[in-house]
């Protein structure tokens, strides 16, 4: 495709509308070859080899600064996808919130190594304050996006 979205030192992707159009014509030829749904998430296979997968996961209460989850893609891939993931509500201290206080998140990870592979990855969210306590969760929107052939 022509468009990238890769940042530039701006921490910008720019305004080529070209390109982007240019994307969106590559695109008009892309089939969905297979799809559904399984209780891992949903997924999209084209026929040049693109997969994408989404799901919602919980992730849990590990130690004070950390609460952890697992997802097990849908469908496997056939290298290390890209993940994109979006935190929402979560229950701290026995009430949830409809709102996080990014400012005692230090970071939405994705562990690496054999916790990040073609068929699952480990998401994690890291406190700056330390005070997630037993019980507390959060729920973390996902987006893979890789290679079934």
């Amino acid at each position: 495709m022509a468009y990238s979205l890769v940042p530039d030192a701006n921490n910008t992707v720019g305004s080529d509308l070209t390109a982007m159009y240019d994307n969106f014509v590559a695109l008009e030829s892309a089939q969905i070859v297979d799809s559904g749904s399984t209780a891992d998430g949903d997924y999209w296979r084209f026929a040049d080899g693109l997969q994408i997968c989404s799901n919602t996961i919980q992730v849990n209460y590990v130690t004070g600064n950390l609460l952890r989850g697992t997802w097990n893609y849908p469908v496997n891939f056939i290298s290390i996808p890209i993940i994109s993931s979006i935190l929402s509500k979560y229950n701290k201290n026995g009430s949830v919130d409809s709102i996080i206080n990014f400012s005692e998140i230090s970071t939405n990870i994705i562990d690496a190594g054999a916790n990040f592979n073609a068929s699952s990855v480990q998401i994690g969210i890291m406190s700056t304050t330390s005070n997630y306590v037993s019980g507390d969760y959060s729920w973390c929107y996902l987006i893979a996006i890789g290679r079934w052939k």
